[in-house]
């Protein structure tokens, strides 16, 4: 029981992440005329949205996810917190990676319902 708790706990950290990279895209929108493609460690708005950097972490705040762009267009996007691989969420395969766009639409990969695992 109490290791459910703790991974409940710890998907707070890939909310917070995607949180965080969503606001930057929306910043980052208000400033250039579509979404960002990529992740770096300097903002660049290219040519396309594919060319164009958005400075922000790769990793949640407490590093148990990896944070990713997995689509960027001129008016939509895609985010994801993939649990990371050596870390304490590798085996949460009730929620498994979490996602969302720029509708917050939010969806996960686990066993359970986006709700249930969003909600809590």
């Amino acid at each position: 029981a109490y290791q459910g708790y703790t991974e409940q706990a710890r998907r707070a950290d890939a909310k917070s992440g995607l949180l965080s990279l969503q606001l930057a895209q929306e910043k980052f929108r208000a400033n250039c005329r579509f979404y960002a493609g990529n992740i770096g460690n300097t903002t660049v708005c290219g040519a396309t949205p594919g060319a164009s950097t958005l400075n922000h972490r790769t990793t949640s705040p407490d590093d148990h996810y990896n944070l990713s762009i997995t689509a960027a267009s001129t008016a939509t996007y895609t985010l994801t917190a993939t649990r990371n691989p050596s870390g304490k969420q590798s085996n949460d395969t009730k929620c498994g990676n979490f996602s969302t766009n720029q509708n917050n639409l939010q969806t996960v990969t686990g066993s359970l319902s986006a709700t249930e695992c969003w909600q809590r």
